[in-house]
C-alpha cells in the first residue's frame, strides 16, 4: 500500500469518539497520522511519535483515549507497509510499543464499554510489548 492509499485510509476513517475526553481532537490526530505516513529522512521521528501519542491521550501521563483502538489498527497497517521506509517502520513500532504500557482515559469510567475497550486494546498491543518487540524488526 503506497502513501496515497495509506493517507486515504486515514482521511476516510471517522475519528469521532464519544467516549474520549473533550481534549481529544480528531483533526490533530489525522494530521499526525499523515505526518507519520510521510515521514522522511529529514523528519524527527521522536517529535512525530510524541505528537501522535499526545493526540491519542497523554504521553506524559501514559494514558490513551478509546479512539486509540482504531488508531492502532491504522498504525499497524502503516507499519506493515513500511518495508521501504525503515525510519517510519521503527517510529511506528516505537509508538505501538509505548502505547502497550499506557492506561485508558475516558470521560465516564462507569460505562460498561470501558472494560471492553481495555480488553481489546490489551490484546492488540500484546504483540508490540517489549517481550515481542525484537521479532518485529
Amino acid at each position: 500500500m503506497n502513501n496515497k492509499l495509506l493517507t486515504d485510509k486515514v482521511l476516510n476513517e471517522s475519528w469521532k469518539d464519544k467516549y474520549s475526553p473533550s481534549s481529544y481532537n480528531p483533526l490533530i490526530l489525522k494530521e499526525n497520522l499523515i505526518n507519520l505516513i510521510n515521514l522522511n529522512k529529514d523528519d524527527d521521528p521522536n517529535y512525530i511519535g510524541d505528537q501522535i501519542l499526545n493526540s491519542l491521550g497523554s504521553n506524559h501521563c501514559g494514558t490513551y483515549y478509546p479512539i486509540a483502538l482504531l488508531a492502532v489498527d491504522v498504525m499497524i497497517t502503516i507499519e506493515k507497509n513500511s518495508r521501504d521506509n525503515r525510519k517510519r517502520k521503527i517510529c511506528t513500532l516505537g509508538i505501538l510499543n509505548d502505547l502497550s504500557y499506557f492506561e485508558l482515559e475516558v470521560k465516564d469510567v462507569s460505562d460498561l464499554y470501558v472494560n471492553k475497550i481495555k480488553k481489546e486494546f490489551k490484546e492488540k498491543m500484546s504483540l508490540y510489548h517489549d517481550d515481542n518487540f525484537e521479532n518485529l524488526l
